[in-house]
């Protein structure tokens, strides 16, 4: 929900598709990448990357962090 919120709140379109980056450790590394397939056509997200930089957008997910940024992909 913090993807398809940070969407919103970015002004992209319902249809908009994006890529996804994701920094995420622990659990959380490990729950992206078992429902990664799950998470990028429910976030109409053409490609998903983990990466071990920070990222824009920063979160707490029940006690872990984890970083995102979105770049809408142009048609």
């Amino acid at each position: 929900n913090r993807i398809q919120k940070s969407r919103k709140d970015s002004g992209f379109n319902v249809s908009d598709r994006i890529k996804l980056t994701v920094n995420a450790g622990g659990q959380l590394a490990v729950a992206l990448r078992h429902h990664g397939d799950y998470i990028q056509q429910e976030t109409l997200a053409v490609s998903m990357e983990m990466s071990d930089q920070p990222q824009s957008l920063e979160f707490d997910i029940e006690g872990e962090g984890i970083s995102l940024s979105l770049e809408r992909l142009l048609a």
